[in-house]
């Protein structure tokens, strides 16, 4: 039996935007200057790495739109309690769908 021609429409689905990237010793990398002053619904992802190799990844939604400002705020907060004191290397970023 012959194949269908009919064509499927695959879903537009809009790509993370790395907004802030952030890793000790470095400096602090900003893209896309132009939506940090908005309030958008952000996506954080805090990176650590132990002395045995081992990653671990700690990602961070809020449920509404907030500003960035507020937003790292959280991520501050909550970064001393997830990263261990004896971590060769952790760093963040924070991404937009915007």
């Amino acid at each position: 039996m012959p194949k269908s021609r009919q064509v499927k429409r695959i879903k537009k689905v809009k790509k993370r935007r790395l907004v802030i990237e952030y890793w000790p010793g470095k400096p602090m990398r900003r893209y896309y200057p132009q939506l940090q002053t908005h309030a958008l619904v952000w996506h954080g992802l805090v990176t650590s790495q132990l002395p045995a190799g081992i990653v671990d990844e700690f990602t961070f939604s809020p449920d509404g739109p907030m500003f960035l400002d507020e937003f790292l705020q959280v991520i501050r907060e909550e970064f001393s309690k997830i990263v261990a004191d004896d971590a060769v290397n952790c760093g963040i970023r924070v991404y937009t769908k915007n």
